[in-house]
């Protein structure tokens, strides 16, 4: 009867062990998860931003090859509500 006893708590012990082992696997992959996502996030930021710096690039490209007597000035847009055109 001791022996089956010391057998059952044995088995406890390492359904226990094997119990602790998933938790921790599955704590580490939930890691690894939030992390690939905070990389692909810090990617798709990096390309956002090269983007803005290649569009800049082309405008600048672009500007230089006007002729040197254009004006450029910057203008300002204020949305305005037409009736029956456009509704603000």
């Amino acid at each position: 009867m001791k022996m089956v006893t010391i057998m059952a708590m044995e088995m406890v012990m390492v359904m226990k062990m094997e119990m602790e082992m998933k938790m921790k696997m599955a704590m580490e992959i939930e890691m690894a998860m939030k992390m690939v996502t905070i990389m692909a996030m810090e990617m798709v930021m990096v390309m956002k931003m090269k983007n803005v710096a290649m569009k800049k690039m082309v405008m600048v490209v672009e500007m230089a090859n006007l002729p040197p007597s254009t004006v450029i000035s910057p203008y300002l847009y204020r949305k305005v509500a037409v009736p029956g055109v456009c509704v603000d």
